[in-house]
């Protein structure tokens, strides 16, 4: 097991000899008495250090601010070392240990300080533990630092010590039943926590128990009560608000769930532990182990939780035993932890065997916790998605098209055969139930009923929605209805039902756009929550759902989500059976969250539109569309393509610009460039940088066959000497245009790390234009959801004219081609600090201005996922821990930013674990990727100086770029390759030897990896080479 490090804790305590009965005290001259001239005996000071008759018995030491004294050591193997200290006074103070390589004092090799510590005016004692692990083998001596802080610190510090005692040879483990028995026979292990109807003990891996725990959303958790009392009350259904990030409605209760939680343990402050057990997953979204502390009267405490394993998986973990190492620190008033371990609700299944908290070595850090993945020798196989048979619901009987209202409901039947049904209890709506085209049911009629839920200002507690009359017509019908309170207020309701046949991704479909238009003559609205479910067939279960095509189980479900549209989730929802495929988006692009997650008996489709405190409000019409053929992952892709093109020309971007190969060259600060290719001088400044790239780094990525190459931060060509990342830096523009005007002349197009709609702190934009500030409702600066060093431009106020101005003189003066924009919508849509129309406002404004970027010429990746807009590109991705699991179709025209760890900084580096996977000879992932259309902005630096890998990629790079303009509708060819289809021919990319029937209209064939034609035989079948591309045109 490695050792990982982790950050120090302290503790005001008093220090007794319990578990330290061994110890060696080695600190000398600990209650400062003796001096030395004017210092004191065996301590090294550093800054304002005075002697103090104010001690707690006699002399101590003063330390002014900044000040600092140490005692150094040597540091032996084999032992753990305690060091505590008696302080008082004002202001702030920390405690640190050191560590040298070449003895006490000698080669400073790191080592961190506790962070400010409140000093008060009491003495207190303080203590650390450090215990030298694997990590710090190498080191042979240390310090022990005490330090005031800054802004008028005075700190008297006495009667210190430093432990030194032999490690124990084994540490035990802490927790209660570490082997899940079950004394009291009720199916759960003792001493363990969780909700029963999660939690089940079953057979694990040999002999040893492990205890399950079900990730799933319960039905009955979302139902209204039989009689619908609070059914229209914001408090109670609408969503919950946290800082920064996606509201979630209120009866999921929040997105990460623990499942399974230790019963606490005592613990000792300021002490390093380890946390490790054994996992097993199917389907898991957003997997973490965290400890939780508690303090002496077992209460939680400001520490609450420490999520030390935060594994989070996009779209679900599947895997086999997986062994879990974590590192924490216990905090400063900590006496029990306790272990849990949890996941995103609406997700899958975890098995859990073989936990342990037990004491950890290696020196303090700060960067605790810290946690780490092992491959276990353990296996019970991996679990399966157990297929769930289609359950045949039954379909209830339609009326004739028009509007039929009866004491028990309201029947429409629409002009192009869709019928709905609105049940009535006493004139009050409760929703719509039944949803039919033809003879397919679109929901479960028995889930809860699709309704609005409303939020206003000020707020109102409605009681019922009252059906007042209707309007109809061949294209519309209109219910209207009344929202009232219990004091009799009444505000209006319109839910509007339009009938629509469309034509998409080559098939027609039948469906039914609707929506809500809420009116109020004292009350504005902010927001309006659709609470949607919609289940093809009837039921969810053994329906295949989103872009990954999950396939939806009692025990395999829908990861829960939630996220902003077209910004950070997608643009449209997916679902497919054996009745057909089921697929909804909005007529238009505006601010709204959405929410996902599915039961065993319901699909939430929850969508939140969000008004400017509007008195007349509408929602965009979400279009509902069915048609009788199944789906799988090319229609998508097919659906895609028209869904992104719709919204583009709504927005009035140009066409999507075709994705192409993308590399990333850094080569400086220690990383890797190219091979062996980086600057000689690693502290190169821009202007220097961009020439060296255009004469070396340009010409090699060209030989690789890369057309676009990527200039990361802070290597753009903005103006960072004067904090200004909206416009140009004079002293590097013209080298910046020789490096664009290089990579012009190969072929290529140059791209720029751009922050999204922000600017840095001291940027002179914010004095010249106030304007441009977002505020608080206090007036305060209104910061995004975590940036320190950007500041949110308020776009309506002009920001945005002054930001495109920026980009227009950037593209003309340089002929940049590209920007990658960071933190896409954070400065849009994750404010929560604005005053709320002001948020909206912002979040409505993201969209125009990012098409204006792309009317300019541009094209443009998004650090996240932007589904309408710009290319996906998530900086976090990693390939899955079964390479043998990776989907590249799921990948589908995304731009994924994979850049080398910075963490590994040495050099020469050997082929990362990123570079292995891409460039495996056997998988050849990166050609898979490809051959997906998924162009990656790739650092060439993961494959160090292997040049038998980087040629892998360049092969990839030319195979690709020769047959990318037949790249237009695609084909999977099962597993074994993929086929591209476009009116001028058709590409292959082949993963297997296989035979090909080549198409009548084709009329030459060439193999464009070997470069060489292909004769087609009588019988027209040619045989295919493994991870060779074929390109076949009819001219």
């Amino acid at each position: 097991m490695r050792t990982l490090l982790g950050q120090i804790g302290l503790f005001s305590v008093l220090l007794g000899c319990a578990g330290l009965a061994c110890a060696e005290q080695i600190m000398l001259n600990p209650e400062f008495q003796q001096l030395d001239g004017a210092t004191f005996a065996a301590w090294r000071p550093n800054g304002p250090v005075e002697v103090s008759d104010i001690g707690r018995s006699g002399r101590c030491a003063k330390l002014g601010p900044e000040g600092r004294v140490l005692q150094c050591f040597p540091l032996d193997k084999g032992y753990t070392y305690r060091g505590t200290v008696w302080a008082r006074g004002s202001g702030q103070f920390s405690v640190a240990f050191y560590v040298y390589r070449d003895g006490p004092g000698a080669n400073y090799a790191g080592g961190e300080n506790s962070g400010p510590i409140q000093v008060g005016t009491e003495w207190k004692q303080y203590l650390m533990n450090f215990a030298p692990g694997n990590a710090e083998t190498e080191l042979k001596g240390a310090c022990f630092a005490v330090g005031a802080g800054k802004d008028a610190a005075e700190v008297f510090i006495d009667d210190a010590t430093l432990e030194k005692s032999p490690l124990p040879t084994a540490s035990p483990n802490l927790l209660l039943n570490s082997e899940l028995a079950d004394a009291d026979g009720d199916g759960i292990a003792d001493h363990w926590r969780g909700e029963k109807r999660r939690l089940r003990l079953e057979a694990g891996p040999g002999n040893v128990k492990a205890l399950r725990a079900a990730a799933t959303l319960f039905s009955e958790d979302y139902q209204p009560k039989p009689d619908f009392k609070d059914w229209w009350n914001w408090n109670r259904w609408g969503e919950q608000h946290g800082s920064g990030w996606p509201a979630l409605p209120r009866p999921l209760g929040g997105a990460y769930t623990v499942l399974l939680e230790s019963e606490p343990v005592a613990v000792r402050p300021g002490q390093r532990y380890d946390v490790s057990m054994l996992l097993r997953h199917l389907q898991v979204w957003g997997e973490f182990v965290a400890v939780r502390w508690f303090n002496a009267e077992r209460k939680p405490i400001a520490e609450f939780e420490e999520r030390i394993g935060y594994y989070h998986i996009s779209h679900g973990n599947t895997s086999d035993w997986t062994r879990y190492v974590g590192r924490v620190t216990s905090p400063q008033v900590a006496r029990y932890a306790a272990i849990a371990v949890g996941c995103k609700l609406s997700s899958g299944t975890i098995w859990m065997t073989q936990p342990s908290l037990t004491e950890g070595l290696g020196l303090p850090n700060k960067n605790e916790p810290r946690s780490e993945w092992i491959p276990s020798e353990v296996k019970q196989g991996v679990p399966l998605v157990e297929e769930t048979g289609r359950r045949a619901a039954a379909v209830p009987k339609t009326t004739k098209a028009g509007v039929a209202v009866t004491d028990e409901a309201i029947e429409i039947g629409l002009s192009n055969g869709v019928y709905l049904t609105l049940p009535l209890r006493e004139k009050q709506i409760v929703g719509i139930t039944s949803v039919v085209c033809g003879n397919t049911l679109l929901r479960n009629p028995h889930a809860p009923p699709i309704a609005p839920v409303i939020q206003t200002a000020p707020a109102r507690d409605y009681v019922a929605c009252v059906y007042e009359s209707h309007t109809e017509s061949a294209q519309e019908v209109v219910i209207h209805t009344s929202l009232r309170t219990a004091s009799g207020e009444t505000d209006k309701l319109d839910w509007l039902l339009r009938p629509i046949t469309q034509d998409l991704a080559g098939r027609r479909h039948q469906g039914v756009r609707y929506g809500y238009r809420f009116q109020s003559a004292a009350v504005t609205v902010r927001r309006i929550m659709d609470r949607a479910t919609w289940e093809l067939g009837g039921t969810p279960l053994g329906l295949h759902v989103g872009s990954h095509l999950l396939s939806l189980t009692e025990s395999s479900t829908y990861c829960l989500e939630c996220a902003y549209r077209f910004v950070g989730a997608d643009s449209f929802d997916y679902q497919t059976g054996k009745e057909g495929t089921l697929v909804s988006f909005f007529d238009r692009c505006d601010t709204s969250l959405f929410c996902r997650g599915t039961t065993p008996n319901f699909l939430i489709l929850q969508d939140t539109f969000l008004f400017p405190e509007s008195s007349d409000a509408s929602t965009s019409m979400k279009i509902v569309l069915f048609c009788e053929q199944p789906g799988d992952a090319d229609h998508w892709t097919q659906l895609r393509d028209d869904i992104y093109a719709y919204y583009r020309k709504q927005l009035g971007a140009p066409p999507e610009k075709p994705l192409q190969p993308a590399a990333m060259f850094i080569g400086y600060s220690g990383l890797r460039g190219i091979g062996d290719l980086r600057p000689e001088n690693q502290k190169i400044e821009n202007a220097e940088y961009y020439r060296w790239v255009a004469d070396n780094a340009v010409p090699r990525l060209a030989a690789q066959d890369f057309k676009r190459v990527m200039m990361v931060l802070p290597r753009g060509p903005w103006n960072w000497p004067v904090n200004d990342i909206n416009h140009l830096c004079p002293e590097t523009v013209e080298p910046f245009k020789y490096l664009c005007d290089a990579a012009r002349k190969r072929g290529m197009t140059v791209i720029s790390w751009y922050g999204s709609v922000q600017n840095l702190d001291g940027a002179s934009a914010w004095k010249e234009h106030p304007e441009f500030i977002l505020r608080t409702a206090s007036g305060e600066r209104s910061r995004t959801y975590y940036s320190p060093w950007g500041w949110p431009g308020k776009l309506e106020a002009g920001f945005a004219r002054y930001t495109l101005a920026g980009l227009k003189e950037a593209r003309e003066r340089t002929g940049l081609g590209g920007l990658w924009l960071d933190s896409y919508c954070s400065a849009t849509h994750l404010m929560d600090t604005a005053s709320f129309a002001d948020v909206v406002r912002q979040a409505d404004g993201l969209l125009p201005w990012h098409a204006e970027i792309e009317k300019m010429g541009y094209y443009t990746y998004c650090e996240g996922a932007p589904h309408g807009l710009g290319t996906i590109s998530d900086g976090g991705w990693n390939p899955p821990e079964d390479w043998e699991t990776f989907r590249p179709e799921t990948l589908y025209k995304e731009g994924l930013y994979l850049q080398q760890p910075w963490g590994k900084s040495s050099w020469p580096h050997e082929i990362t674990d990123m570079g292995r996977f891409l460039a495996d000879p056997d998988k050849c992932y990166y050609y898979r990727m490809l051959a997906n259309f998924c162009c990656p902005i790739l650092d060439m630096g993961h494959f160090g100086t292997d040049k038998a890998a980087m040629q892998r990629i360049a092969q990839a790079n030319h195979d690709f770029n020769a047959v990318s303009d037949l790249m237009q509708r695609r084909h999977l060819l099962s597993d074994r390759g993929v086929e591209w289809i476009s009116p001028a021919g058709r590409a292959i990319f082949a993963f297997a030897e296989m035979n090909y029937a080549v198409p009548l209209d084709i009329q030459s064939v060439e193999d464009v990896t070997a470069k060489e034609e292909v004769s087609s035989p009588k019988g027209r079948s040619i045989k295919l080479q493994k991870y060779h591309t074929y390109r076949l045109t009819k001219k």
